[in-house]
């Protein structure tokens, strides 16, 4: 399935490549507690601020049965020969049961394609059991970027396929489209909540071909039964869980 997406959100603009050495030196990584910031090795002006390791709070499912957080670490690095800095991101997501360890339940690392990654916690869902989150991967330096729709179901320990809720879309077409979207949260009967909109290329004014979503609006996707449903524009989405302060260490 070729479903392609922009992430025009990314602020990063210093073009980073793959060190081919083995001998490689790395900065290391400076934690930080946020739930909403990007971790980068750079500043917007491109002046190099080192390795990151950004780490969400906890964050709290419905009846506190389940709690979960992420990490999203950049690590600046540059081989022997080199006085070009890289950065590499890999992201992380922990998923825990009360009076349990957290266990890692998704790790997202970089490719010669796509060096920079990310993750973030969209909500639980009402009885508490599936994690919604945002998956994002691009490349440094350039407009390209993909955004999926990713849920871990804490029971059956089971998360979704990255372009799941994509191949919805397409199959609701019937043919291969271009759409982006965007999570949002949870109804009360425990669908999921998107944000869908038309495909566009940087700079154009009118979508691709192939974009099968002609204008923003909100639609319900069923985990069940993989099937999507428009949603009229008065809908309010609730949020469920919470965050909780989490360690630092």
């Amino acid at each position: 399935m070729n479903v392609r997406h922009r992430n025009h959100l990314l602020g990063a603009t210093l073009l980073c490549c793959v060190a081919t050495s083995a001998q490689v030196e790395r900065l290391p990584s400076k934690l930080r507690i946020s739930d909403t910031d990007l971790a980068n090795c750079y500043q917007l002006s491109g002046k190099l601020i080192g390795s990151q390791l950004v780490r969400s709070h906890f964050f709290i499912s419905p009846g506190g049965r389940y709690r979960a957080y992420v990490e999203v670490e950049a690590v600046a690095s540059k081989s022997k020969t080199s006085s070009d800095w890289d950065c590499a991101s890999t992201s992380r997501l922990f998923v825990a049961a009360t009076d349990h360890p957290f266990r890692r339940v998704l790790v997202v690392e970089p490719t010669s394609d796509a060096m920079g990654n990310s993750l973030g916690i969209i909500d639980w869902s009402p009885d508490g059991r599936t994690l919604l989150v945002a998956h994002g991967v691009f490349q440094w330096g350039s407009d390209w970027g993909q955004r999926f729709v990713r849920f871990y179901n804490a029971e059956s320990g089971a998360i979704s396929e990255p372009e799941l809720v994509d191949a919805a879309f397409s199959a609701r077409a019937g043919t291969s489209c271009a759409v982006a979207v965007e999570p949002l949260g949870f109804s009360e009967y425990g669908q999921l909540v998107l944000k869908a909109s038309p495909f566009f290329m940087m700079g154009e004014e009118t979508p691709e071909e192939d974009s099968c979503v002609q204008k923003e609006g909100m639609w319900l996707f069923d985990p069940a039964t993989q099937k999507l449903v428009p949603l009229p524009g008065e809908f309010k989405v609730q949020r469920y869980g919470k965050f909780e302060a989490a360690s630092a260490n």
